[in-house]
């Protein structure tokens, strides 16, 4: 007679409702969307009001929205580092390292392309509210696989520019980088009715094990 299977052999799926640090997680999900929003509003007009008798507001510096926007960056921050929970690339990277606000181009922002001797081509994307300028290179062509070669050779080329232009994408394309490949460890949440795929704790592609 052979042996019942248990629970425990069965082969354990993760599950996104049973990880660790759920509430913090949400939590630097909610103040994240809060840092955004007030990133986006502009800036109160200054109301010309008569010097308080008071000596206690005297020499007090008014704070603005993007004043508090960057106060709750700098929360998600700590909360971060106290509990280990590390903050995905793609969130980490729409967040000015001089002031704490969210980076929206076209509004709190504006992103620029310019050629490198290095990567090519950078973008550079400078805030708006302190100038501080991000510089990151521009996302790599993916590598062809068999099956477009193949294709590409069959087409051919109208002319020897065309012929040159191909051959010089296949020799500079680059594997994209580990956060945008497939296998890799994303908490989502879907509380509210909507799906969020922001922060994660583990940096490990293709192990789901590891996460849970």
């Amino acid at each position: 007679m052979g042996k019942k299977k248990t629970d425990s052999d069965e082969i354990a799926t993760p599950n996104a409702g049973a990880v660790a640090n759920k509430d913090l997680m949400q939590r630097m999900n909610f103040l994240y969307q809060v840092a955004s929003h007030l990133s986006q509003q502009p800036c109160l007009p200054e109301e010309s009001e008569k010097p308080s008798s008071d000596k206690r507001d005297r020499g007090k510096r008014k704070g603005s929205l993007q004043d508090l926007a960057g106060f709750h960056v700098r929360a998600i921050k700590t909360i971060g580092n106290k509990s280990m929970v590390k903050i995905d690339p793609s969130v980490k990277r729409t967040i000015c390292k001089a002031c704490n606000i969210v980076l929206i181009p076209g509004q709190t922002s504006s992103v620029r392309v310019k050629s490198s001797k290095s990567h090519r081509f950078v973008r550079n994307q400078t805030c708006h509210n302190c100038g501080w300028v991000q510089r990151i290179p521009c996302p790599p062509r993916p590598q062809l696989d068999e099956e477009s070669k193949d294709a590409r050779k069959d087409e051919g080329s109208s002319s020897s520019r065309a012929t040159d232009m191909s051959r010089r994408e296949q020799r500079n394309a680059r594997q994209p980088p580990l956060f945008e490949r497939e296998g890799h460890v994303i908490y989502t949440s879907n509380d509210m009715g909507k799906t969020t795929q922001v922060f994660r704790e583990d940096n490990m592609a293709g192990n789901p094990e590891s996460a849970s």
